[in-house]
């Protein structure tokens, strides 16, 4: 049997449409709330502005917007992250939506978890990710040439069968059109630090017409190399770090760095970054880190940084 192929075009015009655009927007506060963008003057009369990266969130809106505009009865939805599964039971909630969740192994096993998932109406798996793998996210693919009764909603632009990690993107570029609404004006360069991708897919997205130079800062990289993960035929680094896990890096991403759309910085950096410029800031290492080694690698005087 071949895999379930989504209708991109047919996908794209409902996210085009008025009644995508008024769920969405109805949506966002729940999943993510408003965002403000911090100004930061440095030396020599650079400026930093730094937004948090909210694509992954912006994308679980969309995918539960999507899911009602199709008229789907409720949500698949996997991930060990507290904070996104009960957004995405209190998003469900709103809109009338059934939530059926697959659990990481650490939230599988809180109680408290489980029972205010439950409470919110969601139909709630805490069992896969014990018995199995601890892939959350993995285990609402549905790869065959079926039609799923619950909507699979990926906030994760690195894993799935093509095109389905590009349509993760789309729904994760809405927050980069937002962020450019916000700014109010284009802007010099933007550096976004990475996991998995996603976050900066979703900001490259908006800003690689309009003449900004993109850059992404990774740990560094010990080894890579090409891997199927979970059906997506991608990238995947080890970092240096060798008890951190290996990373998938989102397609997109990766095509991005072959063509030199977008400056691959940190990935081979051996020694300590200055970081000092920007101890004032109040911001987490790594966006820091970002924003130190951009500096150096792109002539700008204005930049921004999402993390």
């Amino acid at each position: 049997m071949g895999r379930l192929t989504p209708d991109i075009e047919g996908i794209t015009r409902i996210i085009e449409s008025g009644r995508f655009e008024e769920v969405f927007r109805e949506l966002l506060p729940v999943v993510c709330g408003d965002f403000e963008i911090k100004s930061f003057e440095l030396d020599g009369g650079r400026k930093l502005l730094c937004a948090p990266a909210l694509g992954t969130r912006y994308a679980l809106a969309a995918r539960i917007a999507h899911a009602k505009c199709i008229g789907k009865p409720g949500v698949a939805f996997g991930s060990d992250d507290r904070e996104l599964v009960f957004a995405a039971a209190n998003a469900c909630l709103k809109c009338g939506l059934k939530l059926a969740a697959t659990l990481g192994r650490s939230l599988a096993q809180d109680a408290e978890v489980v029972s205010g998932l439950t409470e919110l109406g969601a139909e709630v798996d805490c069992k896969t990710c014990v018995e199995l793998f601890d892939h959350p996210y993995a285990y609402i693919e549905v790869p065959f040439t079926t039609d799923p009764e619950y909507y699979l909603a990926e906030v994760e632009a690195n894993y799935g069968v093509w095109p389905r990690p590009a349509l993760t993107g789309v729904f994760a570029g809405l927050y980069g059109a937002d962020l450019i609404a916000k700014l109010g004006r284009s802007i010099e360069a933007c550096v976004v630090p990475i996991t998995s991708g996603t976050e900066a897919v979703a900001v490259f997205k908006a800003l690689k017409s309009t003449g900004c130079r993109l850059a992404t800062c990774e740990e560094t990289v010990a080894q890579e190399f090409h891997t199927i993960d979970t059906g997506a035929y991608t990238l995947a680094t080890m970092g240096a770090n060798r008890e951190a896990p290996n990373m998938s890096i989102c397609p997109e991403l990766a095509d991005m760095w072959r063509k030199n759309r977008v400056l691959r910085l940190g990935c081979d950096r051996i020694l300590d970054v200055d970081v000092s410029a920007f101890d004032d800031t109040g911001l987490p290492y790594a966006s820091r880190r970002a924003a130190a080694l951009a500096f150096e690698a792109i002539d700008c005087q204005e930049l921004a940084a999402c993390n």
